[in-house]
């Protein structure tokens, strides 16, 4: 089996994935069976990637809409009761830590509806930004992003021009062969230019190996392994999100590379526990198609429009669920999967609610609106 980190050692195929209903990371399509596993030297967690696979990401790309339930926007994310972009706290960060945003040269690759592109272009707009996607299907819109310069599609490798800023926002997850692409992305930055890569954080945000064409699942630990078989010779992380991982490489010739030792021990109990993991997923799949059955006239209301929640929704049965809710002022009023997106305090009474997320978080939104009393399923830890 080829894969993701390139490690010669073995792999470790985990059980129970198969039968799990997988979503695309825009919520639009739906699919069972593929294979996922664990590199025994690594722990880098990655999907198996054959002509099977090839084939259902093609169609997921070629039908493709970011955020399609907030019109091309971000999802927001509360941080201490007040909402944020994403995009925002990352691109606030680089410049105050890693580079200066003024007079750079600036590519957001897999810009998708362009967001990250006009939220630099709004805070920070001495700038030439360019952007690369699967198609161009956006490039109108992005085409009216003040300070827009050009837009790529394709093969990387034909790009001529070199930036000090390269943004992989939520991409790198979805790159096959991710040590060679950033490899040939290195020969695109000026001499002191940085990649900025944002991805999900699999030991924060488990359920992400829900989301399909996401290939490789990273830990901070199996992404630097991964970073120190590439070109570069110098990297940083950092703290600013819980559930994603951010870290930027620097364009620096450093004679010494840090080698970077791996744990053998952390490694084996690590990949132990993600196959528990995936077994309580099955077995709160389980539970929660076994509560939809024995109150098959109850109002089921399921929390958030992300993938989990489209994933429970799929495995309960949409005909079985009366609506999502959500607190992102953006979605409501909106319908997913065709039932209505509402806020919480207008779900109706002794409603099942259906948290597709950890028992703290589940008990800390019912906490807010008093009308949240009915039956309460979510995870007790993952």
């Amino acid at each position: 089996m080829k894969k993701q980190c390139e490690c010669k050692n073995g792999d470790v195929l985990f059980k129970g994935y198969k039968d799990l209903f997988k979503i695309s990371s825009d919520e639009k399509f739906t699919t069972k069976g593929g294979d996922l596993f664990a590199c025994k030297t690594c722990g880098l967690i990655q999907k198996k990637v054959n002509a099977n696979f090839k084939k259902k990401i093609n169609l997921i790309y070629n039908n493709y809409s970011a955020y399609p339930l907030t019109n091309g926007n971000e999802n927001l994310i509360t941080i201490n009761d007040k909402n944020f972009f994403r995009s925002d706290i990352v691109i606030n960060h680089i410049k105050k830590n890693v580079l200066k945003l003024k007079k750079k040269k600036i590519l957001d690759i897999g810009c998708g509806s362009g967001f990250t592109l006009k939220r630099i272009s709004h805070l920070y707009p001495d700038n030439k930004l360019f952007a690369h996607d699967y198609d161009k299907k956006e490039i109108k819109k992005i085409k009216e992003i003040k300070n827009f310069e050009d837009f790529y599609t394709g093969n990387i490798n034909k790009i001529k021009n070199k930036f000090d800023l390269i943004i992989l926002m939520h991409v790198f997850e979805h790159v096959e062969r991710p040590i060679n692409f950033l490899n040939i992305l290195k020969k695109k930055l000026t001499p002191n230019g940085v990649i900025c890569i944002q991805s999900p954080n699999i030991e924060r945000n488990f359920l992400d190996i829900l989301t399909y064409d996401h290939i490789c699942h990273f830990s901070k630990t199996s992404l630097k392994f991964l970073l120190s078989k590439t070109l570069f010779f110098r990297g940083k992380f950092f703290n600013l999100l819980k559930k994603e991982i951010t870290c930027v490489v620097y364009n620096c010739n450093d004679k010494k590379k840090t080698k970077n030792y791996l744990n053998k021990f952390k490694i084996k109990n690590k990949i132990k526990n993600f196959q528990k993991k995936i077994n309580k997923i099955n077995n709160f799949k389980n539970h929660a198609q076994k509560l939809s059955e024995k109150n098959s006239k109850s109002l089921i209301s399921i929390f958030g429009t992300t993938v989990p929640s489209i994933w429970i929704a799929n495995e309960i049965g949409l005909k079985n669920i009366h609506n999502f809710f959500d607190e992102d002022k953006f979605k409501i009023g909106k319908k997913i999967l065709k039932k209505k997106i509402v806020f919480p305090r207008h779900i109706k009474k002794n409603s099942i609610l259906i948290f597709p997320c950890i028992n703290k978080l589940a008990k800390e939104i019912t906490k807010r609106y008093q009308n949240l009393d009915g039956s309460l399923k979510s995870f007790s830890q993952v």
